[in-house]
C-alpha cells in the first residue's frame, strides 16, 4: 500500500475585516449617497474629463452620459 499523505487543515486567511481603504470607501459612499442630482452630475463630468481628457465642443459618439 502507498503511504497516505497527511491532510492539511483549512487555510485560514489572516486578512483584517476592516482596512484603511475600506473605511475611506465607506465614507465616500456615504457622501455620494447624500449628493443631489446636480452635484452628482457635476462630479461625474469632472471624473470623465479627468479620465478621457477635456470635453470637446461636440458630443462624443459614445455619449458618456450618466445613466438615470
Amino acid at each position: 500500500m502507498k503511504a497516505q499523505i497527511a491532510k492539511r487543515g483549512k487555510h485560514r486567511n489572516s486578512y483584517p475585516l476592516t482596512t484603511h481603504a475600506s473605511e475611506v470607501a465607506e465614507r465616500g459612499r456615504k457622501k455620494a449617497n447624500k449628493m443631489t442630482r446636480e452635484e452628482a452630475d457635476y462630479h461625474f463630468r469632472r471624473a470623465m474629463a479627468r479620465i478621457y481628457g477635456a470635453p470637446s465642443s461636440q458630443t462624443s459618439v459614445a455619449g458618456h452620459e450618466r445613466p438615470v
